[in-house]
């Protein structure tokens, strides 16, 4: 993988990123979903795909590393949304049965208030997530390309 193609992967997984925060706002608001749509856990989204594989190539980054850690907040306040949302289906439909289909309920004031306020603190983690990685992306570019292939092969011999 050279620079160009490193940079390219970067900007579409955050739009990925950013396309999955929309639909967990979408979630809160009762739009029905798809399963592939808004992945719970922060290894299966495909900004977390990218992040776990093929960009590991970036680890010797520090804005790369400094992304894993709001992306997995992201996702633990995403699954507390999730638990609020759907508590009450999750003893009749089990946990996939729920999401899938099935319109979320937010049955009193405290349960929407308590949703936006995850929302708002995912939200929140999600400007993190995108501020590295435009950090990586502004890093990346002022890398030469003999430099760039260099990192790329120390990293996969660390891994």
């Amino acid at each position: 993988m050279n620079k160009l193609e490193s940079l390219k992967h970067i900007r579409a997984a955050k739009r990925a990123h950013l396309n999955w925060v929309s639909h967990a706002h979408a979630l809160i608001l009762g739009v029905p979903l798809e399963e592939n749509q808004i992945p719970v856990y922060a290894t299966d989204c495909q900004f977390g795909k990218w992040y776990y594989h093929d960009g590991q190539g970036l680890a010797s980054i520090q804005a790369f590393r400094d992304i894993e850690q709001p992306h997995i907040e992201l996702h633990n306040s995403y699954y507390e949304i999730f638990q609020l949302l759907f508590k009450k289906e999750e003893k009749k439909t089990g946990f996939w049965g729920k999401l899938f289909g099935k319109k979320a309920a937010i049955n009193t004031d405290d349960d929407k208030n308590k949703a936006q306020a995850l929302y708002a603190e995912l939200k929140g983690y999600s400007e993190i997530v995108v501020s590295h990685l435009d950090s990586l992306a502004n890093e990346l570019e002022l890398i030469d390309d003999k430099t760039f292939s260099e990192m790329l092969r120390y990293s996969y011999k660390i891994a």
